[in-house]
């Protein structure tokens, strides 16, 4: 077949028109195709896949921690207030993420101070004449500080795997500061 004027007909296919695509069959135009559930931009997200969402972005806290140092558990502190009511599965993710970034705090916290005291105590102000002791105090205390962020940051990665993955997963070294999430999760779902 071909058009009126000898040009030979599109081949079968969805093609676009004013109403969205519709179905050309070779000979003759189908009917416009149904819109996808939710609208173009895809079926809508369920409670469990937003649930999911932001209990990873809970378990990533030692990103932000990198970032903002001495904030260290705002970002779980936020989603755990936020979800608080909301979704379960969310909040258990984000109080773990919070119990990890308290024992940080409370753990790395005096290390880190220690350190910085006592390298500053090792220098030597000149007035003896020496060039002073090196601050191993200080190097030290601060490699023990990156290895405990270092582990902080494996195990909010491991955190977020499970939670991308629906696995109530608990931190095993986090101090349990916020317990009245647990009791959450073993209450059975409605």
């Amino acid at each position: 077949m071909s058009t009126p004027d000898g040009a030979p007909l599109p081949p079968p296919g969805w093609y676009p028109d004013a109403y969205g695509l519709r179905w050309w069959d070779g000979a003759a135009w189908g009917p416009v195709a149904p819109v996808p559930p939710g609208g173009p931009m895809g079926p809508p997200r369920t409670e469990e896949e937003a649930g999911r969402t932001i209990a990873v972005l809970s378990q990533l806290w030692p990103l932000a921690g990198f970032v903002l140092s001495c904030f260290v558990f705002a970002l779980p502190l936020v989603l755990y207030l936020v979800q608080k009511d909301q979704n379960r599965f969310a909040r258990w993710h984000a109080g773990e993420a919070l119990n990890s970034a308290l024992t940080l705090v409370v753990v790395g916290g005096p290390i880190l101070v220690a350190s910085f005291v006592i390298g500053v105590s090792t220098l030597d102000d000149g007035r003896h004449g020496g060039v002073g002791e090196f601050p191993w105090g200080f190097f030290v205390g601060y490699g023990v500080g990156l290895l405990l962020g270092l582990i902080a940051l494996a195990l909010g990665i491991v955190g977020a795997i499970r939670a991308s993955q629906g696995v109530w997963w608990r931190n095993p070294l986090a101090i349990p500061f916020v317990r009245a999430h647990r009791r959450e999760a073993a209450r059975p779902l409605r």
